[in-house]
Order: C-alpha cells, then sequence, then structure tokens
C-alpha cells in the first residue's frame, strides 16, 4: 500500500488547495440555472443506469476493476459520483480526466478524478504524452472521456462554447425578468406636460429618472416632476410575450448545440418531467452517444479484453403500465418471446417452451400462409387422402 499511498498523496494532495477552489469555479455560462440542469440531468441519468460487462463468450461477468465504477473509486469518491463526474466535466470543458492509480502488480486500486487544468498534452512528443502538473504519465493510467462535440480528433471541445452567444442572450433575457420584478413594471412609462418642453429638459428629465433608478434601492424612489407634468404608462402588454418568446428561441439554439431535446431543457425549466417518447429521443440522441464514448475508453483503458455497455433500456421503462401495454404489443406482433418481455421487466424466465416462441399474427399474410401450409400438410398425411 505505501506505491498507492505515495500516488495518492501526489494526485489529489499534491497541489495548492487555492488552486482547487480557482479551478472549480464556474463560468458565467456554467452558471446559467438551464444549463446546469440540463447537463446534471444528463449526467446523472447517465451514472444512474447498470453498467454490464460481457466476456469473449458473451457472457456477463464482474471483474474486480467494475467494483471501482459500481462501488467507491477511491476512498473519497464513490463510483456514481466519478461516473457522473467525467459526463459534467465533459460536457462543461470538453474533456474529463481520471488517473488509475495501480498496484506494484499493475491491477488497478483506484480511479482518482483529476480536477480541470492538471492534465496538458505534451504535442511536441512522439507518440504524444499527458503530463500532470507537468510530469509525465503513461497514456494508459489516463481515462481521458471528450464530449464528442470537436473540431479534432484528440481533443473534445465543450459545446457550451458553441451556444456562448445564445446562452449571453438567456442571461440578458434573465436579468431583464429580474429588473422587470423588482420595480413591479412590465409597462413603458411616458412623461407628459401641458405645454412643449425643450429637448433639453427632455434629457434632464430622462437622467434624473436613470439617477435614481441605476443605484441600489433606488427602484422605489418616485420623481418628482415640475410644471404640471405627469407620468403615463404606455401599453407595453407584449413585453412578457417577447421575453418569452426571444427565451424559447434561444433555447431552442442550446439544445441544438448541446445535442439534447428541446423537450428536455424545456422540462428542466419547469421542473416537469418529460414524456416517454421525449425520453427514448433523449436516450438515442444524447446518451447512448456518451455512453459509446466511456465505454470504448473503458475497455481500453481498464477493462480491457472485455466488452461494456450501459443498460440504457432501463431509462426506456417508464411507469409498469406504460411497459406492460409497449411489452404486450412486441410479444402480439412475434417480435419478442414472452420470456424476453419478462427478461426486460427483470423476471425470471418460465420454463414452457412455448415462452420461447415468437407468437404469429393470424391477421398477417406471412401468419395465414403458415397456417395454411400447415393444414395441407396434415391433409396429405391424412389416410383418408387421395
Amino acid at each position: 500500500m505505501g506505491l498507492l499511498n505515495s500516488l495518492r498523496r501526489y494526485f489529489i494532495g499534491g497541489f495548492d488547495a487555492s488552486m482547487l477552489v480557482e479551478t472549480q469555479r464556474l463560468t458565467d455560462v456554467e452558471a446559467l440555472p438551464s444549463v446546469q440542469r440540463a447537463i446534471e440531468g444528463v449526467a446523472s441519468m447517465l451514472a444512474s443506469v447498470t453498467l454490464c460487462v460481457y466476456d469473449s463468450q458473451d457472457q456477463e461477468v464482474q471483474p474486480a476493476a467494475l467494483s471501482l465504477l459500481t462501488g467507491r473509486a477511491t476512498e473519497m469518491v464513490n463510483g456514481w459520483d466519478l461516473r457522473r463526474w467525467l459526463v459534467t466535466e465533459a460536457f462543461s470543458q470538453g474533456n474529463s480526466y481520471a488517473y488509475l492509480a495501480r498496484t506494484y502488480s499493475g491491477e488497478v486500486a483506484e480511479i482518482i478524478p483529476l480536477d480541470r487544468g492538471r492534465i496538458v498534452i505534451d504535442w511536441a512528443a512522439t507518440p504524444f504524452r499527458y503530463l500532470l502538473d507537468g510530469q509525465p504519465v503513461p497514456t494508459a493510467d489516463v481515462i481521458h472521456v471528450k464530449s464528442g462535440y470537436s473540431r479534432w480528433a484528440f481533443l473534445g471541445e465543450s459545446p457550451l462554447d458553441k451556444c456562448r452567444t445564445q446562452l449571453q442572450l438567456i442571461a440578458d433575457l434573465d436579468a431583464w425578468a429580474a429588473t422587470m420584478s423588482a420595480t413591479g413594471t412590465t409597462r413603458r412609462l411616458a412623461f407628459k406636460f401641458p405645454t412643449p418642453i425643450s429637448e433639453q429638459a427632455k434629457q434632464s428629465i430622462l437622467l434624473s429618472w436613470k439617477a435614481k433608478h441605476s443605484r441600489s434601492g433606488g427602484s422605489g424612489e418616485p420623481l418628482i416632476i415640475d410644471g404640471g407634468g405627469s407620468i403615463e404608462g404606455v401599453s407595453g402588454t407584449d413585453d412578457l410575450g417577447a421575453l418569452t418568446s426571444a427565451r424559447t428561441a434561444a433555447l431552442g439554439e442550446v439544445a441544438r448545440a448541446m445535442n439534447v431535446p428541446l423537450s428536455f431543457l424545456a422540462a428542466t425549466e419547469s421542473g416537469t418531467q418529460i414524456d416517454l417518447n421525449a425520453q427514448r429521443t433523449l436516450v438515442d440522441q444524447t446518451l447512448r452517444p456518451w455512453a459509446k464514448r466511456i465505454e470504448a475508453e473503458l475497455v481500453a483503458k481498464l477493462l480491457p479484453g472485455y466488452r461494456v455497455e450501459h443498460d440504457l433500456q432501463e431509462l426506456l421503462r417508464g411507469t409498469m403500465k406504460d411497459t406492460a401495454k409497449e411489452l404486450s404489443k412486441l410479444v402480439m406482433g412475434g417480435i419478442l418471446t414472452p420470456n424476453d418481455a419478462r427478461w426486460f421487466i427483470g423476471m425470471q424466465p418460465v420454463q414452457d417452451e412455448m415462452a420461447d416462441e415468437l407468437m404469429m399474427r393470424l391477421d398477417t399474410a406471412a401468419g395465414q400462409a403458415e397456417v395454411n401450409g400447415d393444414r395441407e400438410d396434415e391433409e396429405s398425411e391424412s389416410p383418408d387422402a387421395d
């Protein structure tokens, strides 16, 4: 354990704590609530599904290294948090890194997440190599998950960088909505006077109004106008509608850049559940590509010789009522056997030969032809047949 303790001190405790605080600070884009909820939703869902490992005979196995992803990755980080963090960091930064701390015999004892900024790639070396805090480390010991949204083969690019303009628009719209909420108005105001006033007087009134309301706590201060002037509201009922439309349009751009369904992003905004069809879209469009990239890296570095899969079907089962309805259609349509359907919901197969047979529907041409063929065979074998 001496080597492992030394590695732990180096990879976890071998740097200034102030650097950790600095590197963990969120950017303005990452701090947007909609972005945080979207990334956290995708990362948490992918971390929550079962991670399955299969050997060369396609039999599910439980190698020792798998426990680092399902139990504890280190003394301080559990496997679920590690898997969630890998996606969160790669989503935000384009790349996430974890170090495989090995024993003297070469077995992986811990998977240590590396905070942003600690890993760089030395492109001048042949082949290229990873530098951790300026020191080279074996490529085989670095788990490197890329976002997939990149113009380069060896590095990921954060999808947030691709929609920074739209995200800034959302931030501006949020600030606008907060200002309207604080001032208690969503309407435009007009200064009215019984007699014409000079342009200089108009500008003076406008500057006075801005000066009172720009400072902290000034939104509630009245503006007194001499000369019989008054303030009246001008129809501004479209302000809220324009705000909503602009925000929806910006969310659509963000959804495309982040490669998540708009329905999922809108649901995270409103705090509602997405329906099963939207969930399927999320799995196929967003989660499956992330899963494939992580699986490939785990096979290459942590579990060579095995096949690794995320059981994304767990996210498609929905409620038992919805699942039963869908499975019933698949069984009756001859797509799944009864035992296939039982396996899908985690039930043991039944010992009945018919439970492993596909049903043939009689209302299809193929099904009716098979039935007619069976009847002809029976008639030809009958002793009364000519």
